[in-house]
């Protein structure tokens, strides 16, 4: 209170848009269960009119919670998406990895926290101390497609884990592409997202991306951890013992969250890192300095 000036925002007054974030909340609410449950697919069609509701709503809303023309920059579209993906497929790694190192190398919970401990220190290190030095002389943009192919090159090596698995020489390579390419993708993107906005509209861009980061994670995590636990489940079903099988799924899911990996890393560098004539507010330009994405 003392050290930041005070900014009125647009509070919870009656121009607030309720209604708008009822919508949405709906809509991902109902989306989110369509793809955790098997029983509840039908619910994305409910999920599909509330979010069609809530863009409408945005169109008319008097102060929409979401104005459209945030979307209008191909380089925050880019980097929402792109940033979905990259929490999809990490949010599959850190939960399967701790599988993997339970129900397969026999770890108990404090091992197995001990042994992905390695990949949150690393991101803090990195984005804390590489990325601020390497972006005062690399826009941030262009950290973005380094840092999802290491993601990607330490998520095919877990690929071929196999089932008695060393963690020095069968992991421990993955979780360091992993903390090296997490430290310089997430703030490069979350900082490119925030970029390319009016500042008018900053808490509508940062509400995007953690809406982002949230709903990408619930996703993936739900569709990777389905996909290896279906394949584990029907290879046991044909005879293979617990093990092999539950490795045969989790390297399915690894494949399919390396190629999400990927697929960002091909929007990154068609999209983000491209400057572009038609955005919001400005033209659309790779971010030069960090924005803080608080």
């Amino acid at each position: 209170a003392r050290l930041l000036p005070r900014e009125p925002g647009s509070g919870t007054h009656r121009d607030a848009d309720a209604s708008g974030a009822v919508l949405l909340v709906g809509g991902l609410t109902l989306l989110l269960l369509a793809v955790v449950d098997d029983g509840l697919r039908g619910l994305g069609l409910a999920a599909a009119v509330f979010l069609a509701g809530f863009v409408l709503r945005q169109r008319t809303a008097q102060t929409p919670l979401l104005p459209l023309q945030v979307l209008a920059s191909r380089i925050v579209a880019a980097a929402n998406i792109v940033f979905a993906l990259l929490v999809a497929a990490m949010f599959g790694f850190q939960f399967l990895v701790t599988l993997y190192f339970q129900r397969v190398l026999g770890y108990s919970p404090l091992q197995a926290g001990l042994g992905i401990f390695p990949v949150a220190a690393g991101i803090a290190a990195t984005s804390l101390v590489i990325f601020p030095a390497v972006s005062r002389r690399i826009a941030p943009t262009w950290l973005i497609v380094p840092g999802l192919l290491a993601l990607a090159a330490g998520m095919g090596l877990l690929t071929g884990v196999p089932v008695h698995g060393d963690y020095l020489r069968h992991v421990a390579p993955s979780l360091a592409l992993f903390a090296i390419g997490g430290g310089l993708a997430l703030p490069a993107t979350m900082t490119t997202a925030m970029s390319a906005v009016d500042p008018a509209h900053a808490g509508a861009a940062s509400g995007l991306i953690n809406t982002s980061q949230q709903v990408g994670g619930a996703i993936g995590l739900a569709v990777l951890a389905s996909l290896a636990a279906s394949h584990a489940s029907s290879l046991s079903a044909h005879g293979h013992a617990t093990g092999p099988a539950l490795v045969a799924g989790f390297h399915l899911a690894w494949t399919v969250g390396a190629a999400l990996l990927a697929i960002a890393a091909v929007i990154a560098a068609l999209l983000v890192a491209r400057p572009s004539r038609a955005g919001y507010g400005a033209p659309d330009r790779p971010a030069e300095a960090p924005v803080s994405a608080a």
